[in-house]
C-alpha cells in the first residue's frame, strides 16, 4: 500500500505545487476551475491516450489504480509545477475522496458560492459524504483575496 500526497508552497503571487498519485490540485476563480495536476493513475493514462473518455474514467472498476504513491518502493515520478495566480484566485487541493465524489462543476459552484474558505470547506465534505463517501475526504482550500496575504482553510 502506497500513499498520495499534493502539497503546495505559496510564495506571494508564485505557487510551487507537488504531487504523486491521485490527490489533486486545481486551480478555480470567478471564470471556472482547471485541474492543474495530472493523476498518476491507469485510467488517466488512458484517458491521455484517448482509449477512454472522462466520463468513462469516473466509473471504471480501475479508477482508484494509482501508478505513483509513495511508500510503494521503486522508482519515484514527483511531479513538481509552478503558477502564478491571480486575485480572487482560489487553489484546492484534495483526496480522490472528493474529487472521485463530486462533479468539478459542483466544486466550483460550491467554492463560489460560500461565504468564506472554511464555509466552502465544511460543504465540499459534505457533498462527498452525501455523494456516498467511499474514501479518506482531504480538502484545502488557499484564497488570494485583494490587498491581502493568502488565507488557508483546512478541512479533512
Amino acid at each position: 500500500m502506497g500513499s498520495t500526497v499534493v502539497a503546495c508552497l505559496v510564495q506571494g503571487d508564485r505557487v510551487t505545487l507537488v504531487h504523486v498519485g491521485d490527490s489533486r490540485a486545481y486551480l478555480l476563480n470567478p471564470e471556472g476551475i482547471r485541474q492543474i495536476t495530472q493523476d498518476h493513475s491507469w485510467v488517466a493514462e488512458q484517458v491521455a491516450n484517448g482509449i477512454l473518455t472522462s466520463d468513462e474514467a469516473r466509473k471504471h472498476p480501475f479508477r482508484n489504480v494509482i501508478t505513483q504513491a509513495l511508500g510503494n518502493g521503486g522508482d519515484l515520478d514527483v511531479a513538481v509545477q509552478e503558477l502564478q495566480v491571480q486575485e480572487l484566485d482560489r487553489i484546492l487541493l484534495c483526496s480522490d475522496g472528493l474529487s472521485g465524489m463530486v462533479q468539478d462543476a459542483d466544486i466550483w459552484t460550491i467554492v463560489q458560492n460560500a461565504e468564506t474558505l472554511q464555509q466552502a470547506a465544511r460543504e465540499l465534505i459534505e457533498r462527498a459524504k452525501d455523494n456516498g463517501g467511499e474514501d479518506n475526504i482531504t480538502v484545502v482550500l488557499i484564497g488570494f483575496e485583494p490587498g491581502d496575504p493568502s488565507q488557508c482553510a483546512e478541512k479533512t
